[in-house]
């Protein structure tokens, strides 16, 4: 399980940056809208134009609020050291089933035999006459 403190700043990060790349997709497409609307009438791609601006604009104020609301939340405190060193680490992670990774020739475990639920499925072949990894460019030596 990862740090609740980690957790909230990783959020505000992920918020900001959403913000940021509305703020950009918003200034664009209203900036187009206000270039290529011509003077004469408005049209339907520039009713498009103008209703991509809006649309992003008003995303990019609701994502620049939910960044403001989130930063107004205290972060969560840090963990004591001895807490810390006691959770798992990141790559760790529990055992799925009850399978053992012992050798399938060995009689000692029967569970583990060709055909059962846990056994490794067959290694991939290449058709008949495949005789391992070769180069994956033509005329190359296998390496």
């Amino acid at each position: 399980m990862a740090d609740e403190r980690a957790r909230h700043f990783r959020r505000l990060r992920r918020l900001r940056r959403s913000a940021r790349r509305w703020s950009v997709l918003a200034g664009g497409l209203g900036g187009a809208a206000a270039v290529l609307t011509p003077y004469a009438g408005i049209g339907l791609p520039d009713a498009v134009w103008a209703g991509a601006a809006g649309s992003a604009i008003a995303v990019t104020a609701w994502r620049w609020l939910d960044l403001r609301a989130l930063a107004a939340v205290p972060a969560p405190p840090a963990l004591e050291p001895a807490e810390a060193a006691a959770r798992p680490g990141p790559g760790w992670s529990p055992p799925s089933s009850g399978c053992s990774s012992a050798p399938a020739s060995s009689p000692r475990y029967a569970g583990s035999a060709p055909g059962s639920p846990c056994a490794a499925p067959p290694p991939p072949t290449r058709g008949p006459g495949w005789t391992g990894p070769r180069s994956p460019w033509p005329g190359w030596p296998a390496g």
